[in-house]
């Protein structure tokens, strides 16, 4: 992208009117492609909802399911730098039949946490959680309409980058009444459709927001080799990003893949 023509798509990116996207209904977040000749992971943005339309009508026939979404003005900035913790790299421009398409990390100014000591650094987890983004989408489509070869290698995909990676694990610290030094320690919860109690674990600041809504909580960093010694007897695993992909992760399936998939890390 030269320089003019990064100049012109910030202009439209802050001056259209209207932009909308296709959100994935079964992740919660913007439809994400990865475009089979550049191999960029894509999110699509269009100035026309009819566009929108007709770009999302060949994924609905093959039964992906889909919400709309405008972003604002103000929240742009925001919007773009989001997809970039979601592991996304391009963004598309619609403007009816026009397409233009940019580098995200070409059109905003990101922190750059090398220089910034590692114990003071944000967890961001763009691999695993654009890597969990894609199997989702794949995965919630209706049984009969899954492509389970692609599955298989996006679920081992994911897999490589769970056992890989740590999380940001909430705690709820109380003091005893009467005694500031003795505290008791309690993992906040979820229950699934059964009534079955999930521990939420997130793969970064933006979806930790999304649990916490004002909630005052400790948070801590935990690799994956130790999540089962966080489990409450009372719980039957973890949702990873509970507000997003609503990954579940069952008590028994942490050993399995760590056995499975810390050798290929290694």
């Amino acid at each position: 992208m030269t320089v003019q023509e990064r100049k012109e798509f910030i202009k439209k990116m802050q001056e259209k009117q209207h932009l909308y996207v296709p959100f994935c209904q079964a992740t919660h977040l913007p439809f994400v492609i990865c475009d089979p000749e550049s191999f960029n992971d894509q999110v699509h943005m269009f100035t026309e909802t009819g566009t929108l339309a007709e770009f999302t009508k060949p994924y609905e026939e093959e039964k992906y399911s889909f919400n709309m979404a405008e972003i604002a003005v103000p929240h742009r900035l925001q919007f773009l730098i989001s997809l970039l913790t979601i592991g996304v790299n391009s963004i598309v421009l619609h403007e009816g039949e026009v397409c233009s398409e940019a580098e995200i990390r070409e059109i905003v100014n990101v922190v750059d946490y090398s220089k910034v000591p590692e114990e003071k650094r944000p967890l961001l987890n763009p691999q695993l959680h654009l890597s969990t983004v894609y199997f989702v989408q794949e995965l919630r489509r209706p049984i009969q309409d899954r492509n389970l070869e692609k599955l298989a290698e996006l679920e081992e995909e994911m897999c490589v980058n769970l056992v890989r990676s740590s999380y940001l694990f909430p705690i709820d610290v109380v003091e005893e009444e009467g005694d500031p030094e003795k505290k008791t320690i309690r993992f906040p919860y979820l229950k699934d459709g059964s009534d079955q109690m999930l521990q939420p674990i997130f793969t970064d600041g933006p979806e930790l927001q999304r649990f916490l809504k004002g909630k005052k909580l400790q948070i801590r960093k935990v690799k994956f080799e130790d999540l089962d010694k966080y489990l409450s007897k009372d719980s039957i695993g973890y949702t990873l990003n509970p507000f997003g992909v609503n990954l579940v992760l069952k008590r028994e399936q942490i050993p399995e893949l760590l056995e499975r998939f810390q050798k290929v890390e290694e």
